[in-house]
């Protein structure tokens, strides 16, 4: 079972420090866009596919959480924020 979107994105926002609606939102700072690729990774880890993951952070096209997946992936700082955001979805039994 997918952990809920809030969730996911109450999640990054408290690992990351960016607000929920700066996930969202059109802020293109290199700080939001660093958390909303953590943020799509995560959703995309924790089952959601790139469509819904993309949509979650309001992107409408599914390379933009592809291109995020490869950022977290190919970065340590970024892919342990993903780590400890997934973390406790994965501690609650998520199938």
């Amino acid at each position: 079972m997918r952990p809920p979107r809030p969730a996911i994105l109450s999640a990054v926002s408290q690992e990351t420090g960016v607000s929920q609606r700066a996930l969202v939102g059109p802020n293109t700072n290199r700080s939001v866009c660093a958390a909303r690729h953590v943020g799509m990774a995560s959703a995309w880890f924790l089952g959601y596919t790139y469509q819904e993951a993309a949509s979650m952070f309001g992107r409408s096209n599914h390379a933009t959480a592809l291109k995020a997946w490869r950022k977290v992936t190919n970065d340590e700082v970024l892919n342990g924020l993903c780590s400890r955001v997934i973390a406790p979805f994965l501690k609650g039994g998520l199938s």
